[in-house]
């Protein structure tokens, strides 16, 4: 079977998924696919995956909030 063949086949069967989870576990497979096919290095890759982690573990903040602690600790306007 050729690529283009079994990317079809795939295609069906993801329209088949009932579970969010899979189709979330897909997503961050590819996602990483990408970051892995970008030539950059080793410890970009690890800061990156830190990040995606972290966002999955919903540890993130608001840009109004980044914005004003940044403000506040550089004594900015």
């Amino acid at each position: 079977m050729d690529l283009e063949s079994r990317k079809y086949n795939i295609i069906q069967e993801l329209f088949k998924v009932k579970e969010e989870s899979v189709i979330y576990t897909l997503e961050q497979v590819l996602k990483k696919e990408k970051i892995d096919s970008i030539d950059i290095s080793e410890d970009l890759k690890k800061i990156l995956d830190k990040g995606l982690t972290q966002i999955e573990e919903r540890k993130t903040h608001s840009t109004e909030e980044v914005m004003s602690r940044v403000k506040d600790k550089f004594n900015l306007v």
